[in-house]
């Protein structure tokens, strides 16, 4: 959002330290044994996915690589091999020039012919210097990229190009999709990008505060649920001396930018952003405006909107809500989803229900290596279990 995203990028790598080591192994291994990796960086929109990748950039320019870094869009769905085009013809050493590439384009209904000519430009700068290819939001890839993207890491596993995708977690989603792809062919890591713990987000704080972080501050930032770009959010207020109205007016003023320029994910962010900002403040009825326009933008968001509706105790929404997710294609979060069907079952009374349900998500939490919601959860079957009388 505007006015904060200085401080992001210097304290963005802030509790990430794991997350970066396994990517500058893999770097390291791609340029030591001169063969293909592949790594696959996941997390909700605003947890660091995109520090986190131009963190991985920076060092692969560092160990010599030859960079092609691109950013997948909603639209590249209309221009085949659009997400691709970006990584291929931008950089110090653009791996194809526009003329080859349109060339290429022409013959996107040639799709086995189009990718080995790819492979050959990818090849041939390989034989000289490790090459990384990095694509961002790679869940918005066009067919063609996404494609290309399946076939290309294991054509060239015997060279050293490192592939470096960001992205959501989708069940059957285009990463998911490439990973897969690749597994029994080359090194693949996959990255997961969760919340950052309290004292990461202290640490987020002192950056851009430049003071001690109080209890004030410590409970401001619990409403960020470890989203570091949340919490700058609120933070750029607090610097400001005006706690969540400086936040509110930053992420407006953000919402204000993205409309006009059609930045779809700014304008995801910054309503996001407004919407964690408005519970935090109590705001109920905002929040569930906020996630409402969210989730018409991006279905992915559902889950926020049906629990913004509880928050105020519409869960007749809600249960609507719900039973339209379960027709939906199985894109949406699964485990915040499953938060959300507890916290109908928790609001209506039904314990049993609600107990399994957070056990549930749990488990899904625990198996993907991302414990949004653990904690929570854990501390409401307690609460559960206390009413019972266990």
């Amino acid at each position: 959002m505007a006015g904060s995203g200085g401080a992001l990028s210097r304290s963005g790598l802030r509790g990430r330290e794991s997350e970066i080591q396994e990517l500058h192994t893999l770097i390291a291994s791609v340029a030591r044994t001169g063969s293909g990796g592949l790594a696959l960086i996941q997390g909700v929109p605003g947890i660091g996915k995109t520090t986190l990748l131009a963190e991985a950039v920076t060092g692969a320019r560092e160990a010599g690589f030859s960079v092609g870094l691109g950013k997948a869009d909603e639209l590249h769905h209309i221009v085949p091999l659009s997400s691709l085009a970006a990584c291929v013809l931008h950089g110090d050493r653009p791996l194809l020039s526009g003329d080859a590439f349109a060339d290429l384009a022409r013959h996107h209904d040639q799709r086995i012919w189009l990718v080995e000519r790819l492979a050959e430009a990818m090849e041939a700068r390989a034989g000289s210097v490790p090459v990384l290819i990095a694509l961002d939001d790679v869940q918005w890839a066009d067919p063609l990229s996404r494609f290309a993207l399946t076939q290309l890491p294991t054509r060239l596993r015997t060279s050293p190009v490192l592939w470096m995708l960001a992205g959501r977690p989708e069940p059957a989603g285009p990463a998911e999709e490439i990973v897969a792809a690749a597994t029994d062919a080359l090194p693949t890591v996959t990255v997961p990008v969760g919340p950052l713990s309290g004292a990461a987000i202290g640490q987020v704080a002192g950056d851009t505060l430049g003071t001690a972080v109080d209890e004030r501050v410590r409970d401001l930032l619990d409403g960020a649920g470890g989203n570091p770009f949340l919490a700058v959010e609120m933070l750029a207020g607090l610097r400001n001396g005006r706690d969540l109205v400086a936040a509110r007016e930053a992420g407006e003023t953000a919402l204000r930018a993205a409309t006009e320029t059609g930045d779809r994910e700014a304008h995801v962010l910054a309503l996001s952003g407004l919407g964690e900002i408005a519970l935090n403040a109590g705001e109920n009825a905002v929040a569930l405006e906020r996630f409402a326009a969210l989730s018409a933008i991006d279905s992915a968001f559902l889950p926020e909107e049906i629990v913004a509706h509880q928050h105020v105790d519409d869960f007749g929404s809600s249960e609507r809500l719900l039973l339209r997710a379960a027709d939906h294609d199985g894109s949406l979060r699964q485990a915040m989803m499953l938060w959300a069907q507890a916290q109908q079952h928790l609001g209506l009374g039904r314990l049993d229900d609600a107990d399994a349900g957070f056990l549930t998500m749990e488990r899904l939490e625990e198996a993907v290596q991302v414990p949004v919601q653990q904690v929570n959860s854990r501390v409401i079957r307690s609460w559960i279990a206390l009413v019972r009388g266990e």
